[in-house]
């Protein structure tokens, strides 16, 4: 079976079924990342001895109910060695701030006599925010949010979560034209998003796109970067809407910023600033719990 890569969809009032082989597979994937990245190369003994048992490969043979234990136990360990990047002092977190930030009451355990969905996934949300630092860069493209964010209070309410929870500049590239009124609603862009226009196809120009990379690594001294680009394919527009020139951006990132990681995500929605923020949560390790717009 090959190494899982992304955390599968969820429903929201569906729980699903707690497959080990599978979801449960994901998560000890997703919690040995984490261990591997605070403690690299450490000898077993002196890693502490809640995360012993994470160190070796998963078993899907063994007895689940004990994974279970030792992911639960292993999680608990590692909520204090990881920062709330959201906070102004990048406070290391713990459990009753970290359950806060999820507006979830109480830390669930796993049952020991049957496969707990709403555990299993708790302990995905909780595993997305031990986050490490990084030079992210975020590119949006869409081209109209209409009525979603034109009309009502919806706009202003995803624009305040986003300012608070992003704490970098990203940007939103508008193919087909520089009518930012049809992206933004009427209190205007948020503080963290930097705005550009672009032709659509077949005209769109990559040196737009670089444009809009310059002005955002210019914010990092670094030169390896996590970089997202996330295209709204709602219907009005698609990934098809920025062609050519999409590609050959992604192959000058490709050349020129071989060492940063580039990730790529389609929405089929537009509500472009909650699945900007979704797709930014997943930016940090390689296995996160991804929900699909």
């Amino acid at each position: 079976m090959q190494k899982p890569t992304t955390w599968s969809d969820w429903s929201a009032d569906l729980p699903i079924l707690a497959i080990p082989s599978v979801k449960g597979r994901e998560l000890y994937e997703a919690i040995r990342e984490r261990i591997e990245y605070v403690f690299p190369e450490m000898a077993a003994e002196d890693i502490p001895s809640a995360l012993r048992p994470m160190l070796k490969d998963f078993n899907q043979n063994s007895d689940y109910k004990i994974i279970e234990r030792n992911m639960h136990n292993a999680v608990s360990e590692l909520i204090p060695w990881y920062r709330n990047w959201t906070s102004d002092d990048a406070r290391l977190w713990n459990e009753t701030d970290l359950l806060a930030a999820l507006e979830e009451n109480e830390r669930l355990a796993p049952n020991p006599y049957f496969l707990s969905a709403k555990w299993l996934k708790q302990m995905f949300r909780i595993v997305n925010y031990l986050r490490k630092k990084e030079d992210i860069i975020s590119i949006t493209w869409i081209d109209e949010a209409e009525s979603i964010y034109t009309s009502g209070n919806t706009y202003d309410e995803h624009k305040a979560m986003f300012e608070e929870a992003i704490s970098f500049y990203t940007a939103v590239i508008q193919p087909g034209g520089s009518n930012s009124g049809k992206v933004f609603g009427d209190s205007g862009r948020p503080s963290n998003v930097l705005y550009y226009s672009s032709d659509r196809d077949p005209c769109a120009s990559m040196n737009s796109f670089v444009q809009t990379f310059n002005a955002l690594k210019s914010q990092y001294s670094a030169t390896k970067y996590t970089i997202g680009l996330f295209v709204d394919s709602s219907g009005s527009m698609s990934l098809n809407t920025i062609q050519p020139a999409y590609s050959n951006f992604v192959a000058y990132l490709q050349q020129y910023y071989p060492e940063s990681r580039i990730i790529e995500r389609t929405a089929g929605n537009e509500s472009w600033l909650l699945w900007t923020k979704e797709y930014i949560d997943q930016l940090s390790f390689n296995f996160e719990h991804k929900e699909e717009e």
